[in-house]
């Protein structure tokens, strides 16, 4: 009759509007799933660009710590045989101990971006003095680091070079000595010396800041 045929569209049309109503949200659902993963695309693209920068620049730390020093050119050459550093105004000292004649090895090579260099002037006075990899004389040329042996030997913060048993601020241009508390049995780690006293105690030696602590043993310390 009428009355059932009515019941029945109303119940169709309900249906049909919970199927639009459905689609809809299902559409806006895979519209957002969609919006998503552009989003993680994006991401993942610039994450593998930032990997690629990263390692461009891993590549290019070590080639600029792979320069070469011609004995005959007195050159450093970078691993593409290019010029990188011009030494030849310089009377370079190689010396050679592992051909049975006296003396000792000398190796000019690129630690932390800084290289120590010996020269000799015309009256053979030895001078000393340490480049980075752009040529720049970090410490200019000197008789009196020649005759103390005050060799450079690594970085140890981003400021301060270590040079024998001194230390040199490079923006300062000052030589600092290691505090005499400071252990020579010390260990350098992330730009702190941790030493052990002469109470068996442990500490650690900032050079930055000149601060000397005991260490704390404490799980929650941040030292």
């Amino acid at each position: 009759n009428y009355d059932e045929i009515q019941k029945i569209d109303k119940t169709m049309k309900d249906l049909y509007d919970q199927v639009v109503s459905l689609t809809v949200q299902l559409e806006r659902k895979s519209g957002e799933a969609n919006i998503v993963k552009e989003r993680l695309a994006l991401l993942r693209e610039q994450a593998n660009k930032l990997d690629a920068e990263l390692r461009q620049e891993q590549k290019n730390i070590e080639a600029s710590e792979a320069l070469i020093l011609s004995k005959t050119q007195k050159k450093f050459y970078d691993i593409h045989m290019n010029v990188k550093i011009d030494l030849s105004e310089y009377d370079i000292l190689f010396w050679e101990g592992n051909t049975g004649t006296p003396g000792w090895q000398e190796e000019y090579a690129f630690k932390d971006g800084y290289c120590g260099i010996e020269v000799q002037n015309e009256n053979g006075t030895r001078f000393y003095g340490v480049l980075d990899t752009n040529g720049k004389w970090i410490i200019e040329l000197t008789d009196t680091l020649a005759s103390n042996s005050d060799g450079y030997s690594g970085k140890v913060t981003e400021t301060k070079i270590k040079m024998g048993q001194r230390l040199y601020d490079i923006e300062s241009h000052e030589f600092m000595n290691i505090p005499t508390d400071v252990s020579d049995n010390r260990k350098l780690v992330k730009g702190k010396y941790y030493f052990v006293n002469d109470k068996n105690e442990f500490w650690w030696y900032n050079p930055d800041t000149g601060e000397i602590k005991p260490l704390s043993l404490k799980l929650d310390s941040k030292e």
